[in-house]
């Protein structure tokens, strides 16, 4: 039987857009819906994903968006998803929590049901609706730079951090150096005093 490679690029990219995704006010008050288009897949396509199913790959997808995902799915939509997809749905629902197992609809070409959940404003044309979509690569090198930034400005957060707990740390050694020479100068004056007064009282017993 022909292995299937355990690739982690796929989970890598989803852990990458819900982290990224995550950072959308509007992201996190709503949650997000995922909507599948299945046209294009063929029995091929089903028999790999139940190779990377026996590989625990999708078992760690799922857990990943059962557990693991910083939002809410408010739903899952399949549509235009050949026969076959029951089976491989099957399986894979076995690890799926109830709420998200309820929260997924197989919509098959009934674009109007989509409709009703989705306004067409925000699907794509091929899915009956007119947003026009940005190239995914373009979003992706974005995200990317901007990261990097967000990488680089905590650096310098960090950074100067440690210098100000340095600079704190200094002026707090000296303020202990100061104090300690302060106190050793009044002790060494009290002793001075206490010398004296002696002295006088020797004084005063030999009269």
């Amino acid at each position: 039987m022909t292995e299937v490679p355990v690739d982690p690029l796929l989970i890598r990219w989803q852990v990458f857009v819900m982290s990224r995704l995550a950072r959308d006010p509007a992201f996190q008050v709503h949650g997000v819906v995922l909507v599948g288009n299945f046209d294009s897949v063929k029995l091929t396509d089903a028999k790999f994903m139940a190779g990377q199913l026996r590989h625990g790959r999708l078992r760690l997808m799922m857990h990943y968006i059962r557990s693991c995902a910083p939002a809410r799915i408010g739903g899952i939509f399949i549509v235009n998803q050949p026969k076959f997809i029951g089976i491989v749905w099957g399986l894979m629902s076995l690890f799926m929590g109830s709420k998200i197992r309820k929260r997924v609809r197989f919509l098959g070409n009934n674009l109007q049901a989509l409709h009703e959940a989705i306004p067409p404003a925000n699907l794509p044309p091929e899915l009956g609706g007119s947003l026009q979509q940005a190239d995914p690569l373009e979003w992706l090198q974005q995200q990317i730079e901007q990261q990097a930034e967000e990488q680089r400005a905590a650096e310098e957060g960090r950074a100067k951090h440690a210098a100000d707990v340095d600079s704190l740390r200094s002026f707090v050694i000296a303020d202990e150096e100061d104090a300690s020479m302060e106190l050793g100068g009044a002790e060494e004056a009290s002793s001075d005093g206490c010398s004296v007064a002696g002295a006088a009282d020797g004084d005063g017993e030999n009269l």
